[in-house]
């Protein structure tokens, strides 16, 4: 049975996205109602995908733009590991350093999200979380690029939706390729109607 997924005031979440973008694409629902609790981790540079720019400019361009994301919401908590973006299948050990135990939630792309690289952060938060023996943390699933296939929570986003839209729309080097922002919104429609 589908659950209303409760935040409370005392929870401490960790989003984790595999490319710069992803955190607000999948969770920025998340980000927009709770973002004084939220800290983000991106495990890869975001290099790939954007064949006539070099992939060292794409790097700082995407950088950038989640840097200016992150200082709207007023978000201090966030880093870029800067794994090489289509490698991270390699990394998978990525998060051994972090401390997971601090989190209350962790939101990251499901495995079977279409991408190598989503299905590594996935992998990522798995081991790690197995690895530091931490057993209290609620783990949740974000859709990016295909609907979750076993949906156990919903988060009502009515009345952020529009920031969530705003939230993608700092990550325009990636909307030419793909309008996201429409595509999250068209997402989210959907599972209301479902749900």
């Amino acid at each position: 049975m589908l659950q209303i997924l409760e935040i409370k005031k005392r929870d401490r979440i960790l989003i984790v996205a595999p490319h710069p973008d992803d955190e607000c694409i999948g969770a920025g629902g998340v980000l927009a109602l709770y973002a004084t609790q939220c800290a983000v981790v991106v495990l890869t540079d975001g290099r790939v995908g954007q064949g006539d720019i070099a992939p060292e400019d794409v790097k700082e361009t995407r950088k950038a733009e989640f840097a200016s994301e992150m200082a709207f919401l007023g978000i201090r908590d966030y880093q870029i590991l800067g794994y090489e973006d289509g490698t991270l299948l390699q990394h998978t050990d990525c998060l051994k350093e972090m401390d997971l135990s601090i989190y209350t939630k962790i939101f990251v792309t499901g495995m079977q999200d279409n991408h190598p690289a989503h299905t590594a952060a996935c992998i990522s938060v798995y081991q790690a979380l197995e690895k530091q023996c931490v057993r209290t943390t609620e783990l949740f699933f974000y859709e990016v690029h295909a609907p979750l296939q076993e949906i156990t929570h919903m988060l009502d986003i009515t009345e952020v939706i529009d920031e969530k839209q705003r939230l993608i729309r700092f990550h325009q080097s990636q909307l030419k390729g793909l309008p996201y922002d429409r595509y999250a919104k068209s997402m989210a429609e959907y599972r209301a109607l479902q749900n």
